[in-house]
């Protein structure tokens, strides 16, 4: 294989994945539970005279440096083996990234093209890991409101490489939460009133009591009941998908679509528009 390709191929991922994460604790122990372990214990012998301690005696940025190297190394053993032994590490590398880091979502665009010029076509393990396309469009601009945006962007990634009923309960969870940091942003007791229809007074995770107030008093008329209505049920959606036995990737995917719809709702509401 062109080793020109196979440069392009590590430029990309190295876009994807810090170098830093290289030498991270996270990667380190995913490798120890990966076929990748011995090999690369192998290369981290040659590049740095070491016998299994973690680049004694290199700052930081050494060890950067060193672990490139190392990289570059094994994913030519890989290559030689076929481009699919690389492609799978790649994925390993990629998911063990989304995985220990921060990040919710990753752009894979130049990655995928770079993976093309070795002969890889087929990208349904890495598109897991993938920026998510949104199940449907928003129509709002909630960047003013970073918790709720975050919040968003993680369930639609969550959701892209859900596998499981445990997956999918988890994303229920995630838009049960979203739907009470949501009220929380909009709903004020001294405006909208602190007790709910029942007398009592609204807690801080009664997103059905804020929101309905809410409703009411930002959407007066005859309209309010549907408004209500249609907050108390997304709730409850997500509430029964946390807790449903079998849940299915079907279960999870109405959920997320009802709890986006109901953020572009109140988005509109609060004027969040061009």
């Amino acid at each position: 294989m062109d080793n020109k390709a196979l440069r392009y191929v590590i430029r990309e991922l190295s876009k994807v994945v810090p170098s830093s994460h290289l030498v991270s604790t996270g990667f380190l122990m995913d490798l120890l539970n990966s076929p990748y372990n011995e090999t690369w214990f192998q290369n981290k012998k040659r590049a740095t005279g070491g016998w299994g301690q973690p680049y004694i005696g290199y700052n930081t940025s050494d060890k950067i440096d060193k672990a490139e190297e190392i990289l570059a190394n094994l994913c030519q053993e890989l290559l030689n083996q076929g481009k699919e032994a690389l492609y799978k590490f790649v994925v390993f590398l990629v998911k063990s990234y989304c995985r220990n880091s921060e990040v919710i979502k990753v752009e894979l665009s130049g990655l995928k093209i770079a993976l093309r010029s070795i002969g890889i076509l087929d990208f349904y393990e890495i598109e897991k890991y993938a920026k998510a396309t949104p199940l449907i469009e928003s129509v709002i601009n909630i960047s003013s409101w970073p918790e709720i945006s975050n919040a968003v962007d993680r369930i639609l990634q969550s959701s892209s490489i859900a596998e499981s009923e445990i997956d999918f309960q988890n994303v229920g969870n995630s838009c049960r939460e979203l739907i009470i940091s949501l009220a929380k942003i909009v709903y004020n007791p001294s405006i909208h009133g602190d007790k709910n229809n029942e007398g009592k007074t609204i807690s801080k995770t009664d997103a059905i009591g804020m929101l309905t107030n809410y409703f009411s008093y930002t959407l007066s008329g005859s309209s309010n009941d549907e408004y209500r209505s249609y907050a108390k049920a997304t709730h409850k959606i997500a509430n029964m998908l946390t807790h449903k036995r079998n849940a299915t990737k079907k279960d999870m995917l109405i959920t997320v679509s009802a709890t986006l719809s109901l953020v572009n709702l109140i988005g509109v509401i609060e004027g969040k528009f061009d």
